[in-house]
């Protein structure tokens, strides 16, 4: 554990595995909210399709780097439906 906790419940931070989906919400200007689980210290994407038979995921802003467990992307589509995809870069 990188981080001691005497007296508290025990915190262990997530695996470098891929990250979870935890939550997306709707905002009063019609973005989304995409948050997602997070390993502190790797540096993650989000990436989108309008349609699931393009062939290439495109990047969706800027690569984020996790100092905490969780992280935030947010996007104002410009089609009726899209699809994310959250990539741990490194």
């Amino acid at each position: 554990m990188p981080v001691s906790t005497p007296g508290l419940p025990n915190i262990l931070p997530p695996a470098s595995g891929p990250p979870v989906l935890s939550g997306l919400s709707i905002q009063p200007d019609q973005s989304f909210l995409l948050k997602f689980s997070a390993a502190p210290g790797h540096t993650y994407r989000l990436e989108f399709k309008n349609d699931l038979n393009e062939e290439t995921w495109r990047p969706l802003g800027t690569n984020r780097f996790a100092n905490g467990l969780l992280q935030f992307f947010s996007d104002v589509p410009d089609s009726p439906q899209r699809f994310y995809r959250v990539v741990l870069v490194e």
